[in-house]
């Protein structure tokens, strides 16, 4: 099972996992807002550019990262990125799903995919921040796919 949380979101107000049940939920792990590399406004603007696609396959698509949800909501509205993101400025909440760098304070750059009853049935931990390790858009909606036929 899935740990349950509530969180700032970029939308405002907070965001709680447990709202979402009956839809399957992608969560996209990310290092921080506004990273100078841009790999980060790489990996979340990808799921965003087929939000409708991962809608389609009853799926919520959320980001989350250290930053605040002011700081998420700013490079959401200037990446263009409609889905919630959302703030654990404790790292409490990435600490439970295994994704939280302790040393560095930040997440480690993965990927989560709970399904509809609340199960983690896939998790991608990357190994590296380069824009090797962001999986493509077509990746995670095939696992999503797996995900809703049971396998």
């Amino acid at each position: 099972k899935a740990p349950d949380f509530e969180l700032d979101s970029s939308k405002g107000g907070k965001l709680k996992l447990s709202s979402l049940k009956g839809k399957n939920v992608l969560i996209n792990f990310y290092i921080m807002d506004f990273n100078p590399s841009w790999i980060t406004h790489l990996q979340a603007s990808g799921s965003d550019e087929n939000y409708a696609k991962f809608q389609a396959e009853n799926t919520e698509v959320l980001g989350m990262s250290i930053n605040t949800a002011f700081s998420q909501k700013a490079f959401a509205d200037f990446a263009k990125i409609n889905y919630p993101l959302l703030s654990d400025g404790t790292g409490k909440t990435m600490t439970a799903f295994g994704v939280f760098d302790q040393e560095r304070r930040q997440a480690k750059r993965s990927y989560i995919i709970i399904d509809k009853e609340g199960v983690v049935r896939y998790l991608n931990i990357r190994p590296g921040n380069g824009p090797a390790d962001i999986l493509s858009t077509e990746t995670l909606l095939n696992e999503v796919k797996k995900v809703n036929k049971g396998s």
